[in-house]
């Protein structure tokens, strides 16, 4: 099942208070990317299996942060994620790569952000770990301060 985790709001906030939007979102969802050996070996006209994979569990979370930000529109700021992939078996770091790649371009077709250039995303990838119970990719999602 698809998760996203947001940080605690205060719970003495009212109802009639709207609280500021957060800076930062952990988003976790239990899909792992193709290794980077397969992506590449596998044929241009298949490899929309993997990003269909991404897009059903990336568009529900996705939406719920525009709709925390009260937008149907790409992110109106630049952003940093920070990608780290959690397998069943140990990878070779230069794996990660393909969940980044994908999941950035379904974020761009997704309309959540306005591009995958460094202008509007400054991407980093984690060691990848080993999970075996709960193999996923966690996406961290912050405003970049400059």
């Amino acid at each position: 099942m698809p998760t996203t985790i947001l940080p605690n709001r205060d719970s003495t906030t009212n109802a009639s208070h709207q609280a500021p939007p957060h800076d930062s979102w952990r988003i976790e969802f239990p899909w792992v990317p193709p290794t980077l050996n397969v992506f590449m070996r596998t044929h241009h006209m298949k490899k929309g299996r993997f990003y269909q994979d991404a897009a059903l569990h990336l568009k529900p979370l996705l939406r719920s942060i525009q709709d925390e930000l009260g937008i149907d529109r790409p992110l109106p700021f630049p952003a940093d994620m920070t990608f780290r992939v959690f397998t069943r078996a140990q990878w070779d770091d230069d794996n990660i790569i393909t969940a980044r790649k994908i999941c950035l371009d379904v974020m761009q077709r997704l309309n959540f952000i306005v591009d995958d250039s460094p202008k509007w995303v400054r991407s980093h990838d984690l060691p990848c770990e080993v999970d075996r119970q709960s193999p996923r990719t966690v996406i961290i999602l912050k405003r970049q301060t400059s």
